[in-house]
């Protein structure tokens, strides 16, 4: 059974990376950056089948569950041919390496940012605007030439040989696929209005406004199915109140929304509100409890819901103003 493909079915990944980051001051009081990644990349891996119920098993688990040890059967027979045996055992791995094939996969990932500040001290002192625009596309193939089973034999006391598969005596031609990941592109809209002033060095007030909107499309393309285009907007709003540096009061709203819900329902108010005393600013702390920089009592309440999706993401933190009792809004990308 010469081996006559001349497929590769290393292990290897090939990858190319594309990183630009450009940030602009086109006045005193306007910024611009931009961010640019690309990723392409190729993985590849040979195809490891076997005749083990329940399907095929990961090589190491074939190693660790006793069914490749090496007084099972020989690798190779006296003859040549690769060794083999009868019942729920794997296949020979030094064949599976030589005969089975290989899979890859490709995959193409870009993504642009950019963002913009403009400080509006012009009409008042503290207050600026900013933006942000990104674009996300995830694309890619898999190719795989693959052979499932390949004969082996077990060597008989009396010189003679038994094929374990009785209707395989013959190496089988290789098997060749494809496939397309659906293209996923996804687009996300931002805009803030922020206001962060000092009065008389005790009153601090921060407080600011943010739209956004994140669109996903999934393309399927020739597959039959319709595109999906799914829609997340949200308006979130944040005040925050301190005095002399120890004493804070919150409060921030969203109110927002996804298609995925019926009309009546898409969209949906959420307030929540927070208070924070700084004991370690209070005299009689700074006096007596000299080994401590930062203590601080806060404590917070608000209303949220559920989104269901159609598989697990991951989803952001993120602190709006960095303040003695930061105030958080949740980031889910829409899948």
């Amino acid at each position: 059974m010469p081996k006559s493909e001349p497929f590769n079915n290393n292990y290897y990944l090939r990858r190319f990376n594309l990183r630009t980051n450009l940030d602009f001051t086109v006045t005193k009081t306007l910024t611009v950056k931009t961010d640019l990644r690309a990723n392409f990349s190729e993985i590849n891996e040979p195809n490891l089948p076997d005749v083990m119920t329940g399907g095929a098993w990961p090589m190491w688990r074939r190693i660790t569950s006793g069914v490749l040890t090496p007084w099972l059967y020989p690798v190779n027979n006296p003859d040549g041919s690769y060794g083999g045996r009868i019942g729920n055992y794997s296949l020979n791995p030094k064949g599976i390496l030589e005969y089975a094939g290989y899979s890859r996969e490709f995959n193409n990932d870009f993504n642009i940012n950019i963002t913009g500040n403009q400080k509006l001290g012009f009409i008042t002192n503290g207050l600026e605007i900013s933006g942000a625009y990104s674009f996300a596309q995830n694309t890619g193939f898999t190719r795989s030439l693959t052979r499932p089973r390949f004969p082996t034999y077990i060597y008989n006391e009396d010189g003679s040989y038994t094929p374990v598969f009785s209707d395989l005596t013959r190496l089988a031609q290789l098997t060749r696929s494809a496939g397309i990941t659906r293209p996923v592109r996804r687009t996300n809209k931002q805009l803030q209005l922020s206001y962060n002033r000092t009065f008389a060095s005790l009153h601090n007030v921060s407080a600011n406004v943010v739209g956004m909107e994140v669109i996903t499309r999934t393309i399927n393309g020739t597959s039959g199915q319709p595109n999906r285009t799914e829609v997340y907007k949200g308006i979130n709003g944040q005040f925050i109140y301190t005095y002399d540096n120890k004493y804070i009061v919150g409060y921030t709203a969203s109110y927002s929304g996804t298609d995925k819900f019926k009309s009546a329902q898409k969209f949906g108010y959420f307030p929540a509100y927070s208070a924070g005393w700084i004991l370690s600013e209070e005299g009689f702390f700074k006096d007596h409890v000299k080994f401590i920089n930062l203590f601080k009592i806060r404590g917070s309440y608000g209303t949220t819901a559920p989104i269901i999706l159609r598989q697990p993401i991951t989803c952001m933190w993120i602190a709006i103003q960095d303040q003695p009792v930061p105030i958080y809004l949740v980031k889910c990308p829409v899948v």
